[in-house]
């Protein structure tokens, strides 16, 4: 599954250099940070630990409930989870290999107007169905909706951020 990652090594880097040439060394080459998964505005304890259970069995690891939402579970439930670097690239590989080409919204690509000038591009998965990690059990999540996902960078600058996920097989409008 570390496909990805070293594509990213071998082939993305040399050609974020190739196009950008402001880089001081190979090591200062823009990469992914982290991944954040969120759902929000859940309705209650039960759909917050569901969330938690479907984002478990995307991405093999635990996510959490920020503070405020344990403290009162009638107001803005959220469950979230963060993946590092080399789990980031591990998610991507297989949402681009098997998921994309699930969502019927994605027939030309993503927009890049999500890209935000704080490094970030995200974008809402609004029918979970699509995550064919899910298996059998893809019934019980029939309740969850809008899936944000916020990809991180190391540089703010969008047309190197651009370039960066259309190497590793993201394509847009």
């Amino acid at each position: 599954m570390f496909y990805l990652r070293k594509f990213y090594l071998l082939n993305s880097r040399r050609d974020l250099i190739s196009k950008f040439n402001h880089y001081e060394n190979i090591n200062s080459v823009n990469s992914i940070k982290s991944t954040d998964f969120s759902f929000s505005s859940l309705k209650n304890k039960k759909f917050c630990l569901l969330g938690l259970g479907f984002l478990f069995l995307i991405t093999r690891k635990k996510g959490v409930i920020p503070t405020p939402s344990r403290k009162n579970f009638n107001k803005n439930l959220k469950c979230h989870l963060k993946l590092k670097k080399t789990d980031s690239l591990n998610f991507i590989e297989n949402f681009l290999r098997l998921n994309v080409k699930n969502i019927l919204d994605l027939d030309e690509g993503f927009a890049k107007k999500n890209f935000s000038e704080k490094g970030t591009f995200s974008f809402i998965i609004q029918d979970l169905y699509i995550f064919s990690e899910l298996g059998e059990s893809v019934f019980k999540f029939r309740n969850l909706r809008n899936l944000n996902i916020f990809i991180n960078f190391t540089s703010f600058n969008k047309k190197e951020n651009l370039e960066l996920l259309k190497s590793f097989g993201f394509s847009f409008i």
